[in-house]
């Protein structure tokens, strides 16, 4: 039997996610990611309005619970620093039997996250000091992921320090 399984990336912003997510798609994984809806909407334009948010939720979650179904192997692309983002996720996979895995990718600096940033232009071409308060603001939300939260394993993949 081939266990299904459900990918979380965890880490800040910049930290390498979707570099990492590219490989895992290479594999068969088909990645979930709110900023590849933001997007969307935008015609290929990155769009972030507050007032579309719950749209872009839901959008990922039906997209999730239809992978689901028909056992894909997943990974949610995100930062999902904190429990109460990474339960949603967690309890739609435990329904359906899936494997859980966290991937917690390197601490990166403010220095490092603005860097890379500002380099890619991706995401709105947002200022420093927008950045800044992002990476601030989720790295406060931290929350180390836990088996007793509901990962069948945690790779942790703090001794890469490699700067791309």
């Amino acid at each position: 039997m081939n266990l299904k399984c459900l990918i979380i990336m965890i880490g800040n912003t910049a930290s390498g996610k979707s570099t990492y997510v590219k490989d895992l798609i290479k594999k068969g994984y088909i990645s979930i990611c709110k900023d590849g809806i933001r997007y969307s909407i935008g015609g290929g334009k990155y769009i972030f309005n507050p007032k579309y948010e719950v749209a872009i939720h839901c959008a990922a979650i039906a997209l999730l619970t239809n992978l689901l179904k028909i056992g894909a192997n997943i990974v949610i692309d995100e930062t999902n620093m904190d429990k109460k983002t990474r339960k949603v996720y967690l309890d739609y996979s435990k329904k359906a039997g899936y494997k859980n895995i966290a991937i917690v990718t390197p601490k990166v600096s403010l220095r490092i996250t603005l860097r890379r940033r500002m380099k890619d232009k991706k995401h709105g071409n947002q200022k420093p000091e927008v950045w800044a308060q992002v990476f601030t603001r989720k790295k406060n939300k931290y929350e180390r992921p836990t088996k007793k939260e509901g990962f069948d394993e945690i790779i942790n993949l703090e001794k890469i320090k490699n700067d791309y």
